[in-house]
């Protein structure tokens, strides 16, 4: 919400808690422009259960779970903490009911059909503050 009076337009956002991978930026950064909906980078994990799953129909992210319980995670993709986002996430974010990263994560729900995932080859991202890999 800082950077908020800085903006004027698109602008990509990476995840603090997380060293992330060039392959998840440059995902992002080729993924095409024909709109300036959001766009998520998006890696395969096989232990998606400890991350933020996300289900894809095409490009397009369906269902987002932050760290579901291990038996219901039908999907291998994880969001990879890279973020290509409109000024108007700020509004979203005002409006939003959760508080820090779970309201990015409440908005980014709240877009459905308007939020695209751009899939990285790379291995993802490495927590910080648990010291797990996205590989």
């Amino acid at each position: 919400m800082q950077a908020e009076l800085a903006i004027d337009g698109d602008f990509v956002v990476l995840n603090g808690d997380r060293i992330v991978e060039p392959a998840a930026i440059s995902a992002l950064m080729e993924a095409p422009q024909e709109s300036h909906d959001p766009v998520m980078a998006v890696a395969g994990h096989p232990r998606s259960e400890n991350y933020s799953t996300v289900e894809l129909d095409g490009r397009k992210v369906r269902p987002i779970e932050e760290k579901p319980p291990a038996y219901t995670v039908t999907t291998d993709y994880i969001n990879a903490g890279v973020f290509s986002l409109g000024k108007a996430i700020f509004d979203d974010l005002r409006a939003a009911k959760a508080e820090g990263v779970l309201a990015v994560t409440a908005v980014l729900r709240e877009y459905r059909d308007g939020l695209r995932a751009a899939p990285s080859t790379g291995s993802g991202s490495t927590s910080r503050t648990t010291g797990t890999s996205s590989r």
